[in-house]
């Protein structure tokens, strides 16, 4: 504690913004390829002209192929779950509703839901 202040241990903090990091950058890059993906595929369809076509079905095709086998989306959904986890434990803690175990089963449970994420989906 410092200055009335509990201070939140770095390893923590550093996770914490890091996974903010993660799922804002996966969100604004899947908006950037849906969009980009969206305004080729409409030039290839008005057939400007073939290289214009041609161009914007590349692209298109490109955007679309990487919001599908990367799926940003997902890395999105993941990390923004075990952020919201974190940040609100960390809310406590600074405030002194959670103390630093509180705070570290907190961050496993932030880890566990990243995990769960990555697991595939089980079809009944």
């Amino acid at each position: 504690m410092s200055n009335g202040q509990i201070t939140v241990p770095p390893e923590i903090e550093d996770r914490l913004k890091a996974w903010g990091r993660y799922f804002h950058g996966a969100s604004i890059w899947h908006y950037i390829l849906g969009v980009t993906g969206v305004i080729a595929s409409t030039l290839a369809a008005a057939q400007i002209t073939d290289w214009v076509t041609t161009t914007a079905g590349i692209v298109s095709a490109a955007a679309m192929a990487i919001i599908g086998f990367v799926r940003p989306e997902t890395r999105y959904t993941k990390f923004v779950r075990a952020w919201r986890i974190l940040d609100i434990a960390v809310m406590r803690f600074k405030s002194g509703l959670l103390d630093l175990k509180g705070l570290i089963d907190q961050l496993e449970r932030a880890e566990d839901s990243i995990g769960e994420a990555e697991q595939p989906t089980k079809q009944k």
